[in-house]
């Protein structure tokens, strides 16, 4: 299969895993959405797990990084927890292919006129958002904010080599679409 067969899958994935998000809670609950995803991925426990952990970060992501919130610095990269609570090594979050198709896929919804209300329902859930809307409620601005790597807490293989091994060369950046988008 080539990269861009893979790419197209993946983002019919995440396509449907927003589609199920935007779902009124009567219509699609906690399980029968869980159901709806693993069977959506073929039983694959990996990527059902990595469209949970990354699809709402991305939306998040996409949706605050509009210079009018004037965040100072995004920080680009993810580690795990170990079997034994240490942290793996910092990987890029451009190597995680779930990331940049979810990024993809919220800054095409927001060029193609997704409401605040559509993106809410995708955000809701991402620890992101949560810290986010957490600061606003109490009043606080995430102006020159520093948002450190994200934190998962599921044990799996990280796609980038630790350090002092050769990394491969991840996907393009989604960064420059995002500030251009905003602009």
């Amino acid at each position: 299969m080539t990269h861009e067969e893979e790419h197209a899958i993946l983002k019919k994935h995440v396509r449907k895993f927003v589609e199920l998000l935007r779902l009124p809670y009567e219509e699609m609950d906690h399980d029968a959405f869980h159901a709806a995803i693993f069977s959506e991925v073929n039983g694959d426990k990996d990527l059902h797990a990595r469209l949970n952990e990354f699809v709402r970060e991305a939306y998040t992501r996409a949706c605050f990084s509009k210079p009018a919130f004037k965040v100072a610095a995004w920080d680009d990269r993810f580690h795990r927890q170990t079997s034994d609570g240490s942290a793996t090594h910092h990987c890029p979050l451009a190597m995680e292919h779930v990331w940049v198709v979810a990024l993809e896929c919220a800054l095409e919804d927001m060029e193609n006129g997704a409401t605040l209300e559509d993106m809410h329902k995708v955000m809701t859930g991402s620890g992101m958002y949560t810290v986010i809307n957490s600061m606003f409620r109490e009043g606080k601005s995430i102006e020159g904010g520093r948002f450190l790597p994200l934190a998962l807490s599921r044990q799996a293989s990280m796609p980038c080599p630790p350090p002092g091994e050769e990394p491969e060369s991840g996907p393009p950046s989604l960064w420059d679409r995002i500030r251009s988008f905003w602009s």
